[in-house]
């Protein structure tokens, strides 16, 4: 498997490389997803109850909890702006480090800047798929409009 020393050296360098950027880029995306649901109900006008932007894992999660009136002009459309916001930002996230990858001149650049886009995808999936999240919410909201 490793010709040398030299090579079993870059392999660790490489493993430390993605082990740092994994937890940077879990703990950096996911402060940002609930500041960015954050920033999009305080444009939206709506009044912030509570909020917690850090996710300390298995402890505790990020949620920014709002109350909506009912009387709110361009209710959907609001509502709909605030849940996708966060899925917005790990497509983002995940589209710059695909790029910083694909541009990145040295192994254990491209190796860290591909882990933020494996961190972003899985991220963004997570944030789709289960019943509870802001892409079931945003898709409830498409059907409810139709």
């Amino acid at each position: 498997m490793f010709r040398s020393v030299a090579n079993v050296h870059h392999f660790v360098y490489n493993l430390i490389i993605i082990g740092a950027a994994f937890v940077l880029f879990l703990i950096g995306s996911t402060f940002l997803h609930e500041l960015s649901h954050y920033v999009a109900a305080r444009l939206a006008g709506f009044k912030i109850v509570d909020y917690q932007l850090w996710t300390i894992p298995f402890k505790r999660r990020g949620y920014v909890d709002v109350f909506i009136s009912r009387h709110t002009e361009k209710l959907m459309l609001k509502k709909g702006f605030m849940h996708g916001s966060g899925l917005m930002v790990h497509l983002i996230i995940l589209i710059i480090a695909l790029f910083a990858a694909y541009h990145s001149s040295v192994s254990w650049g491209r190796a860290g800047w591909l882990t933020g886009a494996f961190v972003n995808a899985y991220l963004f999936l997570l944030n789709l798929i289960p019943e509870e999240s802001d892409g079931r919410k945003l898709i409830a909201l498409f059907k409810a409009r139709a």
